[in-house]
C-alpha cells in the first residue's frame, strides 16, 4: 500500500476529516487508499494558520472565506500531534488545479475522502507518495531515497491490521 507524508497539523487535520485536500506543487494519477504519514516536524506557521482563520460561529465554522462544513464538526486541536508515523488512512479520489474547498491553495490539489485515523505506528516517511513493501512481520518498506528501511510497530500489529 501506498503512503504520502504530511506534515502536522495537517495530518491531523486529514484523519480527523476535517482537511480534503492536501496541497503539493506536483499531481498524482494515483486514485485509492493511502497512508497518512505525519512528518517529524510541526508547521507551526501553520498551526498558527489554522488557529487564527477558524472561528466558530453559531454552530458553523467560518473561515475568512466563507462558511463550511467539515463533518458539521469544531476544530478542537490537541495540545500534542504525533510526529513521524503513520496516523491515519485515507482514499484518494482526484488530483486537481482548482478547488471550493477552503484548504485548497495549490497548485496542485490532492482530493481526500473516507479519511480515519489508526493507532500510531513510528517510521521514517518519503518524498512524494511512496510504496510500502514488505507489508509482513517487519513491514519492510520500498521507496523513496532509503529502500529498504525498516518500520517497527510498537505494538506488534503488522499494517494489514491496522
Amino acid at each position: 500500500m501506498r503512503a504520502i507524508s504530511v506534515r502536522q497539523p495537517w495530518a491531523w487535520l486529514i484523519v480527523q476529516g476535517y482537511k480534503d485536500v492536501e496541497n503539493r506543487t506536483w499531481a498524482t494519477r494515483y486514485r485509492g487508499p493511502i497512508f497518512i504519514h505525519a512528518g517529524k516536524q510541526l508547521d507551526w506557521e501553520g498551526l498558527a494558520w489554522v488557529e487564527k482563520t477558524w472561528a466558530v460561529i453559531g454552530g458553523k465554522l467560518r473561515t475568512r472565506y466563507g462558511f463550511y462544513w467539515p463533518r458539521q464538526r469544531i476544530i478542537d486541536l490537541p495540545r500534542e500531534f504525533p510526529l513521524g508515523g503513520i496516523v491515519g488512512i485515507a482514499e484518494i479520489v482526484d488530483c486537481v488545479r482548482e478547488s471550493r474547498s477552503p484548504w485548497f491553495k495549490g497548485p496542485w490539489g490532492i482530493v481526500l475522502a473516507n479519511a480515519r485515523e489508526v493507532g500510531f505506528w513510528a517510521c521514517p516517511g518519503r518524498r512524494k507518495i511512496w510504496e510500502m513493501g514488505g507489508m509482513g512481520d517487519m513491514g519492510i518498506m520500498k521507496g523513496g531515497e532509503e529502500d529498504g528501511e525498516i518500520c517497527d510497530q510498537p505494538d506488534g500489529r503488522r499494517p494489514a491490521e491496522i
